[in-house]
């Protein structure tokens, strides 16, 4: 201290031992970083180009964390560019813009306004935020299912996409939309949308997977007559918020799939032996039946025009007949015409539907008309040595049929004389004729006795007169037999020479 004459005294305090220090810093956790789009990462953020970004901290002395009472610049450092912030109260803020091109880029900050002994004492390594800058959204590049080609009925079908996105999808944003148009005009008949999920783990990558469903059942098959189309797309975005592109780097909201969906209708085909004849061997003036089959492969009844046509070897046509088939859903249709070829030479027929399916006939030679020679007018179309050998075995057989009926009819209905010497020890006669009794003739029952009375072995017959002597005769069976008329028996000769009477 000094007094007013100059005098002064020195009083020193030890042990308070102040210091000096004129270290600032900028607290790690002070540091806020606010997006106008994009996500945050742990260490940064994801965002889109040109996205719009503000960075804010706190300024302090390190020792003491006070706040320091002055002005003091802090620089910020961001893709090629330096921005400048003035901490008042030790409060800054600072906007900065991403890049145009994507990458990743560090964030950094500093104090600015060091003099003297100033020191920006920061922690340099918490000193910095990583900002991915993708430019590019998830991009779909194949579908699974339904399979491309198919054709989707009126029901819910399961729809699985694979996408390719490498900073990361917004899962909460992704969505499946789906429409169902007229085929020829365009016009929107169903729409709708259902949340899609992923189903392969990971959200980012080059082949995420990724499910939902779209329900069609608000189609019903009468609308099905009409031809209608499926389209679908992915709305959403990714973790920077770039928006999900179409197929193939298409805009988003573009279609990234179609499927025709089922068309009731009927559909016409023909094989190649659709077409038949009747006959092939033809001549001027003869006609055949040709035959047509057309089967419907389609889902519904219906009709067409088919066109019958005779093409010759030099390529005349001729119209033979139009006409209209009817087929139902999945069965055949067969349409039947008379045709009379009127110039000779070789030829067919071809028949046309009116959706350009064509089958052709056998090609066939038609021959100029002829007087039939006599063996033609006898055998026809068949082989002369054939039919001559058939009608030679025809008339033998007839023939032998022929002799063995006289043969038959002349054994089983003739009369017969006995042989005298088989049957003179069975019969007692007085005739005087050489030996030979005529058996034709009827004898005198008072005189002549039965052949059955006297044949030994043969039964004992009735003591009255019996009736006039009856004729043997030679049957069919090889036997002599014998009617009884009085008894109405009849008896035979076996085969050991005995009369025996017929049970």
């Amino acid at each position: 201290m000094v007094d007013r004459a100059g005098q002064e005294v020195v009083k020193t305090f030890p042990e308070s031992r102040w210091r000096f220090s004129a270290g600032l810093e900028i607290p790690e956790e002070s540091v806020d970083l606010h997006l106008t789009s994009g996500a945050f990462l742990g260490d940064g953020a994801r965002v889109t180009p040109l996205t719009e970004m503000e960075i804010s901290g706190g300024l302090v002395f390190l020792e003491t964390s006070t706040v320091p009472h002055f002005d003091c610049e802090v620089d910020v450092l961001f893709a090629g560019r330096s921005y400048t912030a003035t901490a008042r109260a030790g409060i800054w803020s600072v906007p900065v813009q991403a890049p145009l091109a994507s990458g990743s880029l560090p964030l950094t900050w500093s104090v600015g306004c060091l003099q003297g002994q100033g020191q920006d004492l920061s922690n340099k390594e918490a000193s910095v935020k990583w900002i991915l800058v993708d430019g590019t959204g998830p991009q779909p590049v194949e579908i699974l299912a339904p399979r491309p080609g198919s054709t989707l009925s009126g029901d819910v079908h399961e729809v699985k996409i694979i996408v390719e996105e490498v900073g990361g999808l917004d899962v909460q944003s992704l969505e499946l939309n789906w429409r169902v148009e007229d085929f020829t005009t365009g016009d929107v008949i169903r729409s709708g949308d259902s949340p899609l999920s992923v189903t392969s783990g990971s959200i980012d990558g080059l082949r995420i997977e990724l499910s939902g469903l779209m329900n069609l059942s608000s189609i019903t098959d009468s609308m099905l007559v009409e031809r209608m189309v499926v389209h679908i797309s992915i709305s959403g975005r990714d973790l920077a918020g770039n928006p999900v592109q179409g197929i193939d780097g298409k805009p988003a909201g573009t279609s990234i799939s179609t499927w025709n969906m089922q068309w009731f209708q009927p559909e016409f085909t023909l094989s190649p032996s659709s077409l038949s004849y009747s006959r092939l061997l033809l001549e001027v003036g003869d006609s055949t039946s040709l035959t047509l089959e057309v089967e419907n492969i389609g889902t519904l009844d219906g009709e067409i025009e088919v066109v019958f046509k005779s093409i010759e070897l030099d390529g005349t046509e001729s119209l033979i007949q139009r006409t209209t088939v009817i087929a139902s859903a999945g069965s055949i249709g067969i349409v039947t015409l008379d045709w009379g070829p009127q110039r000779p030479g070789f030829q067919w027929v071809e028949a046309t539907l009116a959706n350009g399916q064509t089958a052709s006939g056998p090609t066939i030679d038609v021959r100029v008309s002829e007087e039939p020679s006599l063996s033609e007018k006898v055998f026809g179309d068949v082989n002369p040595i054939l039919g001559s050998v058939t009608g030679l075995l025809f008339v033998a057989i007839l023939a032998t049929l022929l002799l063995w009926m006289k043969r038959m009819t002349t054994n089983q209905g003739a009369k017969v004389a006995f042989d005298w010497d088989e049957f003179s020890s069975e019969i007692e006669d007085d005739h005087d004729d050489g030996g030979v009794d005529d058996l034709a003739t009827r004898a005198d029952p008072s005189q002549t006795e039965s052949p059955l009375t006297s044949s030994p072995g043969s039964p004992e017959m009735p003591t009255q007169a019996s009736e006039p002597e009856t004729d043997w005769v030679m049957g069919s069976d090889g036997y002599w037999w014998y009617h009884d008329k009085v008894t109405n028996e009849w008896w035979y000769k076996d085969a050991d020479g005995n009369i025996v009477k017929h049970p």
